[in-house]
């Protein structure tokens, strides 16, 4: 089980987040092996889902990624993944975040933006998770991880 951390490269939004967040990466979400398929859950514009390794690398490119088999509970973590597939994408957080506006898209779990589905998934909650970046997610995996 892995966080990995891409980028989608010829898209301008991608570009954009990249140059916001200062990272080489625009986008997180979990790649999973089940029943011997790599698989990547997500949170993206057409919401939470789940799609094959090889498809989410037709369009994206992996930049960083993260095991964190050993650090979590996989029963647990497999839960919310299933639990939330089919969930909203939260555009308005999304706008919150590049406007650096916090009151704005403040709905919790109902939507999500990427980094706010991930740090919901590994117990993140330090910071304001519906305007988590995935530059904060990535800060924390490596606070709280390196020292376990």
């Amino acid at each position: 089980m892995k966080i990995i951390f891409s980028k989608r490269p010829g898209n301008l939004i991608s570009w954009l987040i990249r140059k916001w967040i200062k990272k080489p990466y625009s986008h997180t979400a979990f790649s999973v092996n089940l029943f011997n398929t790599d698989l990547i859950f997500e949170s993206s514009v057409e919401g939470v889902n789940v799609v094959t390794l090889n498809d989410f690398l037709i369009k994206n490119e992996i930049v960083k990624e993260y095991d964190i088999s050993e650090l979590v509970k996989k029963e647990l973590l497999m839960q919310y993944l299933f639990s939330n597939i089919d969930g909203g994408f939260s555009f308005i957080s999304f706008v919150g975040i590049l406007f650096k506006n916090k009151t704005i898209g403040m709905d919790g779990e109902k939507e999500m933006i990427c980094s706010e589905f991930v740090a919901r998934a590994i117990g993140m909650n330090a910071v304001d998770l519906d305007h988590v970046s995935p530059k904060e997610v990535e800060d924390y995996i490596l606070k709280r991880f390196k020292n376990e």
